[in-house]
């Protein structure tokens, strides 16, 4: 199985499991759809993606998943990934990296993934 395809599913399990928990849980595609649409700023994704997300064959855009994090109360990144076994000692960090991490978090989605593919590029 692609890992892509792995992570997709494992995004799923983790979404259901945080809707689970809500109060009232939300226990369908249709209700996380509605639900969703009520919450998000932009133009609310169709039915059938949310049906994608919730089957686990398609993950929702950096935009999505923040709505997402935000309405379910969890991390951004355990939503993303789950656990993983490496965590970030923020004690490593030098004055320039913090100040970087500062920069990203005040752009917005869109110029986060130029960056990124910025960096991607000069690593090559």
């Amino acid at each position: 199985m692609p890992a892509q395809h792995t992570a997709q599913k494992l995004f799923s399990k983790r979404l259901r499991e945080a809707l689970a928990n809500l109060n009232p849980p939300v226990t369908t595609a249709a209700e996380l759809a509605r639900q969703f649409s009520l919450r998000y700023k932009g133009t609310a994704p169709s039915p059938v993606a949310v049906r994608k997300w919730w089957d686990g064959t398609n993950m929702p855009t950096d935009e999505k998943l923040e709505t997402l994090a935000k309405w379910l109360n969890v991390p951004i990144h355990w939503l993303r990934f789950g656990n993983t076994a490496k965590v970030l000692d923020i004690s490593d960090l030098s004055a320039e990296e913090v100040q970087l991490i500062g920069h990203w978090r005040a752009i917005s989605n869109d110029r986060r993934k130029i960056l990124l593919a910025l960096i991607s590029d000069l690593e090559k």
